[in-house]
């Protein structure tokens, strides 16, 4: 029986549909029944990170996303210390292309001392090379604080534009972080403005 869940409300959420992340950093098993009570049409479970790591909990979280009649995405938590992002993404395809029915995403929110022009170089051949792969748009999820704080060469920032914006910000009105103009999708809120079940959960909306 699909427990009771109210209806998550959001002042933006008109033309919008709920969609719901988790990897295995939460610590929890996610409520999957009550998401699609509450609303939600899909899942985005972490996948990868990095050259050679598998998020322990991505088997789990995407047969059960699934079997509980939820759409099934994956995102990969990029590394720009590692020289060659081909790697990354190439691991990612292996991981969970044929586990997946959403576009791939991109987890754009570390620079580990990596030049802030490099950092956003080494993004920017890793989504090329996604998109190949998968023959889908890749998005990049980040933040505006951090895309600012990487001081990137104009130009090559600008790049980075080319790919769908998944934005995190948990302002009633986000800002969306230059070079890009729009949103994609917005995750509006880590389990503070609105849970599931009682269970903290990073919440977005997706515009399509």
């Amino acid at each position: 029986m699909t427990p009771a869940a109210p209806p998550i409300t959001h002042p933006t959420r008109e033309g919008c549909c709920l969609v719901v992340d988790v990897s295995a950093h939460q610590g929890v098993y996610p409520p999957w029944c009550a998401m699609k009570a509450a609303g939600a049409v899909a899942v985005i479970c972490k996948a990868t990170e990095g050259q050679s790591h598998q998020d322990k909990r991505w088997q789990a979280n995407a047969q059960y996303a699934a079997e509980s009649g939820l759409m099934v995405g994956s995102y990969h938590f990029f590394r720009p210390e590692w020289p060659d992002p081909t790697i990354q993404a190439r691991r990612y395809h292996e991981i969970a292309f044929d586990r997946t029915a959403l576009n791939p995403c991109c987890d754009f929110e570390v620079q580990k001392g990596v030049d802030g022009t490099l950092c956003v170089e080494r993004a920017i051949v890793f989504c090329h090379e996604v998109e190949r792969l998968w023959k889908k748009r890749c998005l990049v999820y980040t933040s505006p604080g951090f895309i600012a704080g990487l001081k990137a060469d104009p130009l090559v920032r600008a790049g980075v534009a080319a790919f769908p914006l998944w934005q995190a910000d948990y302002r009633d009105t986000p800002q969306i972080p230059a070079p890009w103009t729009s949103w994609t999708m917005w995750q509006w809120t880590d389990g503070v403005k609105a849970r599931i079940a009682d269970v903290p959960l990073d919440l977005s909306w997706f515009r399509g």
